[in-house]
């Protein structure tokens, strides 16, 4: 069983399509295609004892006793292959160490589109009566229903923003042509004060045509299409150093990696993502020389990935602000940036049926982990 410490560890929040099942009082469990817990209703919470966001990203096979988990093993491959299980008794383990007889039933989950998603799991206590078997086809039908207004509801807010990042960079360039010109044509006619108006608006017009770059650039991940090929993660490595030669040169930083292993995944993506966590971690440094390490091990069907620092570190209250886009945790004269970089490494990953999250301490540096299945769900190929 994994420890309380381990559990902690996996930082990514539920799944928003799946709270509309927090109403029900039976336990629902839902799980991706490698078999970790991607929702966990209120009903789990209150029959285990751990937290939706202690277990997001954790084996659904941690909560099974070892000598049911070859069975549980074996009934979910039966749903991820699309067939309607079957229900079965087993034994599962809470956070006090104690172990509990239950009903398992287990089905299939899939997408708005008919793309299998995972296995979705209706737990109920054996001292109870057993759920009927059509309970978790109502179950998974309110999954689906859910799932489709979302990813409708999606659709529109990415249409939204790719329209607003990319309509709105000709009236602003407009604005600060016509500013600029006004600038120059006029300079030995204005006062001191109305100059530093005109500079104002003019950087202000440079700042709001980068935000919506920026916007335009997190807006694409999903619209473009990205490779699903071969990517060898030390080339990656290499490729992110060599873009950030000047900034590693500058802060005299070291940086060091072990072995990487081959991931299936977009290239570009992949190297931006690594660009990215290599650029904070070369920022957002003490007066001691970066030392950045950068490990991979492998851990129930996934790679975890790891770029760990000796920089500022990070207070745990702000481990979720700093994924969202253009939240900023300091003044951009003490750390120049634009609060993007972290929000799209967290779509790339997403984008590549993982996730991202941070361990850190303030003072003391900051490790960002992510994972990438090593048996990729079919729909990333």
């Amino acid at each position: 069983m994994t420890t309380e410490t381990d559990i902690l560890a996996t930082q990514p929040t539920i799944a928003a399509q799946w709270q509309i099942l927090d109403s029900l009082q039976d336990p629902i469990i839902a799980t991706a295609l490698n078999d970790t817990i991607c929702y966990w209703n209120l009903g789990a919470e209150k029959l285990y004892g751990y937290s939706a966001r202690e277990v997001t990203g954790v084996n659904v096979l941690e909560l099974t006793a070892d000598s049911c988990r070859q069975t549980v093993s074996e009934h979910l491959a039966v749903s991820k292959a699309g067939t309607p299980g079957k229900r079965f008794s087993t034994t599962h383990v809470c956070r006090d160490g104690h172990e509990m007889q239950v009903w398992h039933l287990i089905a299939p989950h899939y997408d708005a589109n008919g793309q299998l998603l995972g296995a979705v799991s209706s737990i109920q206590e054996l001292s109870t009566n057993p759920p009927a078997e059509s309970e978790l086809l109502a179950v998974n039908q309110q999954l689906t229903q859910s799932v489709n207004a979302l990813t409708a509801s999606n659709n529109d807010l990415q249409q939204f923003a790719y329209i607003a990042s990319h309509d709105l960079q000709a009236p602003l360039r407009h604005i600060s042509g016509f500013v600029q010109l006004l600038q120059a044509s006029y300079s030995d006619k204005i006062d001191a004060q109305a100059t530093d108006w005109i500079d104002r608006t003019i950087q202000s017009t440079h700042k709001m045509q980068t935000l919506l770059k920026d916007l335009l650039s997190f807006s694409r991940l999903d619209s473009m299409p990205a490779e699903r090929v071969p990517v060898d993660m030390s080339s990656m490595v290499e490729d992110a150093m060599q873009s950030l030669s000047s900034e590693i040169a500058d802060a005299a930083a070291t940086v060091q990696s072990g072995e990487l292993p081959i991931v299936i995944g977009d290239p570009v993506q992949l190297t931006q993502l690594m660009t990215n966590l290599l650029c904070n971690a070369i920022k957002f440094r003490t007066e001691q020389t970066p030392d950045i390490r950068i490990t991979c091990a492998e851990q129930n069907g996934e790679y975890i990935f790891s770029v760990a620092d000796n920089g500022i570190g990070i207070d745990a209250e702000q481990f979720e602000k700093i994924f969202v886009i253009f939240q900023r945790l300091h003044s951009h004269s003490d750390y120049p940036g634009r609060g993007i970089g972290l929000a799209l490494s967290r779509r790339i990953v997403s984008l590549h049926a993982g996730r991202l999250w941070v361990q850190s301490t303030p003072g003391e540096g900051s490790t960002f982990l992510f994972s990438i299945p090593n048996c990729p769900p079919s729909n990333l190929l």
